[in-house]
């Protein structure tokens, strides 16, 4: 049998579905479901990371100097955290300029997490290192509560 075109439609690249506009419907469908299989196969596996997985952002304290980060950036609205390594062989200690919040660190360890909540909000939070044996008298005193621009700080966002 053939159509107006004079082709056959028996025998064609699909049998049973006759004339190019089938072929064409079928290459679709097939496109189609090819797709959804990609794009639902990148949905979620063993490698993917939520984001309601806390993220832990390690900043290191050399034994001199400043930390390797002087701002960590955290995300109010994710379980955003930050930890402190002490490389060096005196404890150091944390001591934020605002709120009293301090954090211990030991000699060649880690302090303990500290989640974004525990910052109460949006904003910069700035601190400073306290060496064993070093003098923040006037951190101590009250006068440094605002931090400079060569303080680290955690900066906390939307």
């Amino acid at each position: 049998m053939t159509n107006m075109r004079g082709r056959s439609r028996e025998g064609g690249f699909i049998a049973g579905l006759g004339g190019d506009r089938s072929i064409a419907t079928a290459v679709g469908v097939c496109f189609v479901l090819l797709l959804v299989g990609l794009v639902a196969g990148c949905g979620g596996g063993a490698g993917t990371t939520s984001s309601t997985e806390p993220v832990t952002q390690m900043v290191s304290i050399p034994p001199a100097g400043s930390p390797d980060k002087m701002s960590v950036h955290l995300d109010r609205t994710k379980p955003d955290q930050v930890q402190w390594s002490n490389t060096g062989d005196e404890p150091v200690q944390i001591v934020f300029l605002q709120g009293g919040l301090t954090i211990d660190v030991p000699a060649h360890g880690q302090s303990r997490v500290v989640a974004v909540s525990e910052f109460g909000g949006r904003g910069s939070f700035p601190y400073h290192v306290k060496r064993a044996g070093g003098s923040m008298a006037a951190q101590e005193a009250g006068v440094d509560t605002v931090g400079g621009p060569g303080d680290p700080d955690i900066d906390v966002g939307p």
